[in-house]
This record gives C-alpha cells, structure tokens and sequence, in this order.
C-alpha cells in the first residue's frame, strides 16, 4: 500500500512540476506578446504619421500643379484673344 501511495505521490510531484514549467513558459510568452503588440502599435503610429504627410504633400502638389496650369491656360487664351 505505501509502495503505491509513494508512486501516486511521485506521479503528483512529477504533475505539480510539468504544470509550474508550463506556468512559467506561459508567463514568458505573454511578456514576449505584449512587447511585440506594443512594438508593432508604435511602428504603426509612425507608418500612419508617414502616410498623412504624403497625403498632405499630394494635396499641396496637386494644387500647385492645377493652379499651374490654369495660369498656362489662362495666359494662353489672353494671348489668342490679343
């Protein structure tokens, strides 16, 4: 009887430290996924911060190209119209 209570007690100790080691790899996994979400939300940030000021440079040049070629256009018809 005491051989298979001292058994049983091992296969528990056994249990208790294979449930502590994947307690621990599990912890180590959460720290490594909130670095690498918290890593990936800040290059975000700059991709988006990038994005809006080629956004705003496309607005600018399409406004001086458009207002470019309204002056090309409108000093040509003054030249017809002469």
């Amino acid at each position: 009887m005491s051989d298979t209570n001292g058994s049983l007690e091992r296969g528990l100790g056994r249990v208790e430290a294979r449930v502590s080691e994947l307690s621990t790899q599990i912890a180590s996994l959460r720290e490594e996924l909130t670095l690498t979400v918290h890593t990936m939300r800040e290059g975000l940030a700059g991709h988006h911060e990038r994005i809006n000021s080629l956004e705003s440079f496309r607005k600018w040049m399409t406004g001086l190209m458009t207002g470019l070629l309204m002056s090309l256009f409108a000093a040509a018809l003054g030249w017809v119209m002469r």
